[in-house]
């Protein structure tokens, strides 16, 4: 994949995010939301691609890729896994940095004990969190009311005596097994001018691909 490339999805998925934003604003790259794609690339190529270069990985003028390179065949089972790690260890880092006053938190889906998927709140990291039911949330495009009780949210709805929609949501999302023990299903809650947003980890960025 060009570095160019790789940088434009890269510099998309972290102005999406605070906590990631606050980690690259350097002194190379002081204001990451005006800064040129240009300026990006040269600060993305200076610090986590040089510094995966023989890590299992080569820079070679403008193009970063596996070492030892892929056959066609076994490219796209390879991107894909690579693309559950990348996943994985993205939401295990933002599981640490908590809401703070970055206005974005990142939620585990788990099963309620009827065998539903709710997400998880983790109060103790996301303290500034709402609280009560019917809070607006905007998903996938569309407003809905989301109850944020005490550990969890149970209940999301798109009309105040409307059903409880949020099992659909989360299937939707991560299929089938959403919330089943073993899995690390998360819902990344974040808040801008609008109001809140949820949206899946992993699902809409993350399919986009590192692979190619």
């Amino acid at each position: 994949m060009s570095v160019e490339e790789l940088t434009t999805r890269s510099r998309r998925l972290v102005l999406r995010d605070p906590r990631l934003l606050a980690d690259v604003r350097t002194k190379e790259l002081a204001d990451p939301e005006r800064a040129s794609l240009d300026a990006w690339i040269q600060w993305w190529r200076k610090w986590p691609l040089d510094h995966l270069e023989g890590a299992g990985f080569t820079l070679s003028g403008n193009r970063f890729a596996l070492a030892g390179g892929v056959s066609e065949d076994d490219a796209p089972l390879l991107a894909e896994l690579l693309n559950e790690l990348i996943d994985w260890r993205l939401a295990r880092y933002l599981q640490t940095k908590g809401l703070s006053g970055a206005e974005s938190a990142l939620l585990r889906v788990i099963r309620n004990s009827s065998g539903s998927p709710i997400l998880m709140l983790g109060r103790d990291k996301n303290g500034d969190l709402p609280e009560g039911r019917g809070v607006p949330v905007k998903v996938d495009g569309r407003w809905m009311t989301f109850d944020f009780m005490k550990v969890a949210v149970n209940v999301a709805r798109s009309s105040t005596d409307g059903a409880n929609e949020l099992p659909e949501v989360l299937r939707g999302w991560f299929g089938p097994d959403a919330g089943v023990s073993g899995t690390e299903h998360r819902v990344r809650l974040w808040r801008d001018e609008e109001g809140w947003h949820a949206e899946p980890v992993g699902v809409n960025e993350g399919r986009e691909g590192f692979g190619g």
